[in-house]
């Protein structure tokens, strides 16, 4: 147990805030059903070929939707961007629901490095038939992983161009963590930039050589700026100690002299709440076998005020 102390004061030098900025949210329930997204929303959005409301624009569906009334659909010549600005440092979560229609042939998205036509750099892509077969196709390779048709699944992108890495997740299930500037056609280095996402109409089939278009739906993206700050924005910081971190199937926090109600809360990288725990005094030993792998957010309360703050990662 000593050794455990001495290792959570180390842990405590190297501890940083985190804090998350809302950069966009858009759950298309503002939009007129039936209308255009980008001919709708053009600061914000726009197509492939720069023309909101022509035929790659897609349309405001009422048919399936997450958050009610309306989601985005995507099929036909559909080839819709959302463009981050080109950006070269920082750490970004970027969030979805996605729902891929079993009837139909499949689903497809990708983000790139440069956005600028057929000049375009692609950062990877990432190709779904309506069977529940998926592949993530980075430096050439196909990286195969299964998903379930005709159900909402949350997708999460998280980028960090700092450490220039990238990991995706899909339904809970971690796909694959890499290098952010790797290109998706090509094993030589690409440029460490976010320039944009890009939801297009296409499927599996057409990784090789197939020219079906795929149909599925978009609700609720976000983007999130997870700013890191040098120390933890509370006065109470000294009393709570985490580790270690990164975490196997379980983490421990410790706590003195704090007085109250002490609570822990785990939250997922969109702020979905996870698990809530009361603290004691002393060492308390948090279980998160039953969580997947990837980056959550830890917080412990004080009488409902919250007095730290940390990012958890779970291996």
């Amino acid at each position: 147990m000593k050794k455990f102390y001495l290792f959570l004061i180390a842990m405590m030098t190297s501890m940083v805030g985190w804090t998350q900025t809302v950069v966009f949210s858009d759950n298309f329930d503002s939009y007129t059903a039936g209308g255009m997204l980008a001919a709708q929303n053009p600061t914000n959005w726009t197509t492939w070929s720069e023309t909101p409301g022509g035929s790659d624009d897609a349309t405001i569906s009422t048919e399936i939707a997450l958050s009610l009334p309306n989601s985005l659909k995507i099929t036909g010549t559909n080839d819709i961007i959302y463009p981050f600005g080109n950006l070269t440092t920082g750490h970004y979560l970027v969030s979805f629901k996605w729902y891929v229609v079993a009837s139909g042939n499949g689903a497809y998205f990708n983000m790139l490095h440069t956005l600028a036509g057929t000049s375009s750099e692609w950062a990877f892509e990432c190709y779904m038939d309506a069977a529940g077969n998926g592949v993530l196709y980075l430096q050439e390779v196909q990286n195969p992983f299964t998903f379930t048709p005709n159900t909402w699944m949350d997708v999460q992108l998280d980028v960090n161009l700092d450490l220039d890495s990238i990991m995706l997740t899909i339904a809970g299930n971690q796909i694959k963590n890499w290098k952010f500037s790797n290109l998706a056609a090509g094993t030589e280095q690409g440029i460490k930039r976010l320039a944009a996402i890009n939801f297009y109409a296409g499927c599996l089939d057409n990784l090789t050589g197939g020219t079906n278009f795929g149909t599925y739906y978009v609700d609720d993206f976000s983007v999130i700026d997870q700013q890191q700050s040098s120390s933890i924005q509370t006065s109470s910081y000294s009393n709570v100690l985490l580790g270690p971190n990164p975490a196997a199937n379980s983490f421990m926090v410790q706590t003195s002299d704090v007085s109250g109600n002490q609570e822990l809360l785990l939250y997922d990288m969109s702020g979905k709440l996870l698990k809530s725990e009361l603290l004691q005094n002393g060492v308390n030993t948090i279980n998160i076998e039953q969580f997947s792998a990837g980056f959550y957010l830890v917080k412990v309360l004080q009488d409902e005020q919250t007095i730290y703050r940390a990012k958890l990662i779970k291996k």
